[in-house]
């Protein structure tokens, strides 16, 4: 069984690497993938306690949806 802290890295690792793939996804235009991985940023993000969460980083992409969206 794994202890606390090594839980922890590896919700660290992991949310670090869906952001990685996410911006990658959506630079090639994979918007699916880019779907499954902002997600799996936002859960792993969710997981940690709050003192280790980040501010989500595509939520300049839901400002820009969202002005798209009205026009």
């Amino acid at each position: 069984m794994m202890d606390a802290e090594a839980a922890l890295l590896n919700i660290l690792e992991q949310r670090d690497s869906h952001r990685t793939k996410a911006w990658a996804s959506m630079g090639g235009y994979k918007f699916w993938m880019f779907g499954y991985h902002a997600s799996g940023w936002v859960k792993m993000n969710q997981l940690l306690p709050t003192k280790l969460r980040r501010p989500n980083p595509f939520k300049c992409l839901v400002h820009a949806a969202r002005e798209e969206a009205r026009s």
